[in-house]
């Protein structure tokens, strides 16, 4: 860590330092720097006492922060750019109290910061620190590739800190070892993606958006991609070839093609392997805006809540997970997970309520960190120079819809979750400067 990003963290510590902030600054350091070359690591995220109440008196510029905040807010709602429908909630992170509020309530598609709802549901229902098993099991001379709802396996040796860690190298060398104690050197093959009810493409999603999502599966290698190209037509059926090559590299045999089958209930596991922790994959989806891995992780939301595994169970399994944390979802309707459908109505209010309750709830807290950081990395590489890594927000494009939402660090000293949605826009690259200049302009309260 250099000096600069040192001081920045000291610095930043002191402004926004009290018994009800705290910085998590061996996880991130900030860098509260103008020009791009110097920004080594995006600014901490605050994190809220858990154990203590805030106190009324915490912060005592509120009164004119919340003048000025309503007064970019304006701004914003009166910008003819941003479409023929438009939101935006400002909250005070110290407090929770809503600073601004305009069409708040009004639902309407924001894109992919649909993902928000999602990672939230999945961290506290899947829990941060699950992994995923992907397994292989023996019935006589029948092996079976069970999906665990891993989509980012790989082969080889995974390379510390990516968020693929499975590989169907180290699975197939487990199989193989267990095989031959066995006596067995040639098996048939099977994949199980049975745990998903719901595979393929949701019909919420037209042909142009199935171009940027995968044929949802409960197991697949690297999200189904064919490098150069496009997604596999069968993802769980590609990944039982991939695991195939790979169980023939050890000396084992595959006969005919492997094909769709489920483990039979006398079967004998004779391999797992584990993905990242769930939190990682959040990051993961959250940072690159990745659809497969979010659809991916509603299903299991509701897997592991006891909805059935289909996408009208994700939509459920996420209202109910959000609605069990006191969040507003009386006029939630979801389509889908990652934000494709614009059939998706979600109010500001819900966003920014979200993220706010990321900053208390001990299974969200890894969220906003996971959120891109503007001019630095993931979908905000490009984007808000002149506030550059003061924001973390999660982006929201779709044809006419542009979205924002997330935290930002002013000026002042406040910290500000906010949550803006541009609906029916006619030119959404015109609206998303414009909507980066909504979160530049926050980050100026004074």
């Amino acid at each position: 860590m250099g000096f600069r990003t040192t001081a920045a963290v000291t610095a930043t510590a002191l402004v926004l330092g009290g018994a009800y902030l705290t910085l998590d600054v061996l996880d991130l350091a900030p860098g509260t720097l103008t020009l791009r070359p110097e920004i080594v690591d995006p600014r901490p995220f605050p994190t809220l006492s858990v154990e203590e109440q805030l106190p009324s008196s915490s912060v005592t510029a509120i009164p004119a922060a919340a003048g000025n905040v309503s007064g970019v807010v304006d701004d914003f709602m009166a910008d003819p750019l941003m479409g023929g429908l438009r939101a935006a909630t400002v909250i005070d992170a110290s407090t929770g109290e809503i600073l601004a509020n305009r069409n708040g309530s009004t639902t309407m598609p924001p894109a992919s910061s649909t993902k928000i709802l999602t990672a939230a549901a999945a961290l506290s229902t899947i829990g941060p620190e699950t992994r995923l098993a992907t397994t292989a099991t023996l019935s006589g001379d029948r092996l079976t590739l069970v999906g665990g709802g891993d989509v980012l396996l790989t082969t080889g040796t995974p390379e510390p800190g990516n968020v693929r860690q499975a590989s169907l190298t180290d699975l197939a060398a487990q199989t193989a070892t267990a095989l031959k104690a066995a006596g067995t050197t040639e098996v048939s093959l099977a994949v199980d993606g049975s745990l998903f009810t719901s595979t393929g493409y949701s019909d919420e999603w037209d042909d142009r958006d199935r171009n940027w999502v995968m044929p949802i599966a409960a197991i697949a290698v690297d999200l189904g991609w064919i490098e150069g190209t496009t997604y596999e037509s069968d993802p769980a059926l590609a990944a039982a070839r991939v695991f195939a090559d790979e169980l023939s590299s050890q000396g084992i045999t595959v006969a005919g093609e492997p094909a769709h089958g489920t483990s039979p209930e006398d079967a004998t596991q004779v391999g797992a392997i584990r993905s990242a922790p769930v939190a990682e994959i959040v990051r993961y989806m959250l940072k690159v805006s990745e659809n497969s891995v979010t659809e991916v992780m509603g299903l299991l939301t509701a897997v592991f809540s006891d909805h059935p595994a289909t996408f009208a169970g994700s939509s459920a399994a996420i209202k109910d997970a959000l609605t069990e944390r006191g969040l507003p979802t009386e006029s939630l309707r979801l389509g889908d997970a990652c934000g494709l459908s614009t059939n998706n109505a979600i109010t500001s209010d819900l966003l920014a309520e979200t993220v706010q309750l990321s900053l208390t709830e001990p299974a969200l807290t890894s969220m906003i960190s996971s959120f891109p950081v503007t001019y630095l990395d993931g979908t905000l590489a490009d984007r808000g120079q002149s506030a550059a890594g003061l924001v973390r927000a999660k982006t929201g494009t779709l044809v006419t819809v542009v979205s924002l939402t997330g935290v930002v660090h002013a000026q002042s000293g406040a910290v500000l979750v906010f949550a803006a949605i541009a609906s029916e826009t006619e030119n959404n690259w015109d609206a998303r400067v414009g909507i980066d200049a909504f979160a530049a302009n926050l980050q100026k309260v004074g």
